[in-house]
């Protein structure tokens, strides 16, 4: 093979080779999608640059830092603040040298990515006998950066902790050797010394988080846009009854996507969610919403009653209220839906619902006036309900007795209102190609290229001065 083909395939496959490796980062950036806050991150070290840095770094490996904070758990407020704090302590098997210090970190988080800052301070204790007048105890002074290198996910990240390390301490040039000496032992001359090292290393973060957070995180459960209209009593949530104790609800708390709400003796409370549509909870009642309000959105009535009042829907959208026993199909209703574990209680106030059964997959339509129940066995026959005495019944729960208003038929949302700012965002930014251009070729263009043009014309030029010599 002529060498200057050599060459040519040479530069052709280290592109190629760029080119790859370019389009996977860009891809695993573009996939990725930022984890939101607030969360925790337990930071881990690569053990290999840990390895080394211990070896050949006296002011790092002497100060006990990285061994201190290896493991740390950082936190990422609700917005976005970054905290990260550790008292570190090591000592030798003997006892005769104690490490202490104290590391800081602080920073931001956006976008998917931290940006901050880490000091450290420490001392190293050696026992020393108090009337020879040994030397200080050396000090540690360090600080510099904490990043991430790519973004936080529901997976983790990495990123790098780099700085630099200052170790002062004393040695003696001279000791007192005459045994007959009273101050034999003692240092008579001492020097300071300050030495300050650079590092570098690599760090991985795992997400982590309370048992409610990470249920969250493992199923990819979101803000179900529900808030609370009104409390009134001991209302309660929880993320998962089995495993978490109950805790007090707030009026301005985020309710995700899974989370059991209950009313207890005495209490209510009113939901109501992004779509605008109402949900009434008496006493002794539980539900969960197992989806945000979307064109299929579903709530779970666990034990209990409730009243739904779907005035808007999402364009072309469905609306079910599922018990053990049965699921009602909601279109522009108002409705009281009823469970005792052992069997459901469907009353229509106004519209039509379509209710089918568990048990036997069966469906009916029960309309305005009308009432049905579903168990184990099945439905029963429809049979009328009186509209005003059930009304009546939901006035001791709501302050406003408009909001006991049927629905005269839903209202069905703009296909536009359906999509969130997420979707709305996404479609404003370039498409996936064009990302992977702008992240991969387009910076070979802007960075590669002129390099291959500058080693060909080195090339040609060398021909060139060849060629006349040549001649010459």
């Amino acid at each position: 093979m002529k060498p200057k083909v050599h060459k040519f395939l040479i530069v052709i496959l280290l592109s190629i080779f760029i080119l790859a490796s370019a389009i996977q980062q860009a891809s695993a950036e573009i996939s990725a999608t930022p984890l939101n806050p607030p969360f925790n991150l337990r930071i881990s070290f690569d053990h290999d640059q840990y390895l080394d840095i211990n070896q050949n770094n006296d002011p790092v490996h002497l100060s006990g830092m990285l061994a201190g904070i290896d493991n740390i758990t950082i936190s990422i407020g609700k917005n976005g603040e970054v905290n990260g704090w550790a008292a570190v302590h090591s000592e030798t098997n003997t006892g005769d040298r104690k490490t202490d210090g104290t590391f800081n970190l602080i920073g931001i988080y956006k976008s998917g990515k931290i940006s901050g800052t880490w000091t450290y301070t420490g001392k190293l204790d050696i026992p020393q006998v108090p009337e020879f007048y040994f030397v200080a105890d050396p000090t540690f002074e360090g600080s510099g950066d904490f990043y991430s290198s790519g973004t936080i996910d529901k997976n983790g990240g990495k990123g790098y902790m780099t700085g630099e390390m200052t170790w002062t301490h004393e040695e003696c040039d001279k000791q007192d050797t005459d045994t007959r000496s009273p101050t034999f032992g003692a240092c008579l001359k001492k020097s300071t010394h300050v030495d300050t090292e650079p590092f570098e290393i690599k760090w991985t973060g795992f997400v982590s988080g309370t048992y409610c957070f990470m249920l969250r995180l493992k199923n990819d459960w979101e803000d179900s846009l529900s808030r609370f209209n009104a409390i009134t009593g001991f209302v309660e949530t929880t993320c998962d009854p089995e495993e978490i104790d109950w805790e007090p609800v707030s009026m301005k708390q985020v309710i995700y996507v899974g989370d059991h709400i209950a009313t207890r003796n005495n209490s209510s409370a009113i939901l109501q969610l992004a779509d605008m549509n109402t949900y009434i909870m008496p006493e002794n009642t539980e539900i969960v919403i197992l989806t945000p309000p979307e064109k299929e959105t579903k709530l779970q009535l666990v034990l209990g009653r409730l009243w739904n009042n779907t005035k808007k829907l999402w364009y072309e959208g469905t609306m079910d209220i599922e018990t053990t026993q049965a699921v009602a199909g909601i279109k522009g209703t108002t409705l009281v839906i009823e469970t005792d574990g052992a069997s459901t209680t469907l009353k229509v106030i106004a519209g039509t619902v379509e209710f089918t059964s568990k048990a036997t997959g069966e469906t009916i339509e029960v309309s305005s006036g009308q009432q049905a129940s579903a168990d184990s066995s099945g439905l029963s026959d429809i049979s009328p309900l009186d509209i005003a005495t059930e009304t009546n019944s939901w006035l001791p729960y709501v302050e406003d007795a408009s909001v006991l208003e049927p629905s005269t038929g839903a209202e069905y949302l703009p296909e536009d209102d359906y999509r969130d700012d997420t979707q709305v965002a996404a479609e404003e930014q370039p498409g996936f190609l064009k990302n992977i251009w702008d992240k991969t070729l387009g910076r070979i263009c802007s960075s590669i290229f002129p390099g291959l043009l500058a080693v060909i014309f080195m090339m040609r030029s060398k021909k060139s001065v060849a060629t006349q010599e040549e001649r010459k």
